[in-house]
């Protein structure tokens, strides 16, 4: 069944009496959809436990999650330190875009990126060009194409920033 199925977080505590636990997510993983109603199934031992998601919300960067017939902190706290996971075709977590990942092509030479940010109006990567660390902004000026298949981003006029 594991094969199906995608790791998305662990529980790490209750929260309060009535059943509602915290789960931490897996730091490359972004919610992109309402969780209401998805089925989470938690690792116990070899087996996967489907539970259905009652409400949830988000607080201080954890999820507070309610599971149907999880109605009290005796039958959750038995949940702590479980990892969760969903079924690999739900949409509900998706992989945060990172850069890293990532190679620059320029010139027919493949550049691994040491860093990125984002400043709020665009990423930009670090490299090691010419002995030199140079920062790319990933704009028109300096970018021919991004392959996410391939994770490669090809770029040009990058000598302008070797300074």
């Amino acid at each position: 069944m594991e094969n199906k199925l995608k790791k998305i977080g662990n529980i790490t505590s209750t929260f309060g009496i009535k059943g509602w636990l915290k789960f931490n997510i897996v730091k490359d993983l972004e919610l992109s959809l309402d969780i209401v109603d998805e089925v989470f199934f938690l690792k116990n031992g070899e087996f996967f436990e489907p539970f259905k998601v009652m409400d949830y919300r988000i607080k201080n960067n954890n999820f507070i999650i309610s599971f149907e017939n999880i109605n009290n902190i005796d039958i959750a706290s038995k949940m702590i330190n479980k990892e969760v996971f969903i079924k690999k075709e739900s949409l509900v977590f998706i992989e945060k875009l990172n850069y890293l990942n990532y190679n620059v092509s320029y010139l027919n030479v493949a550049y691994e990126i040491v860093d990125c940010i984002n400043n709020g109006f665009y990423w930009i990567v670090k490299i090691n060009f010419n002995k030199n660390n140079i920062w790319i902004p990933l704009v028109d000026e300096y970018i021919i194409d991004i392959n996410d298949k391939d994770k490669v981003i090809y770029v040009k006029n990058i000598e302008r920033l070797d300074v």
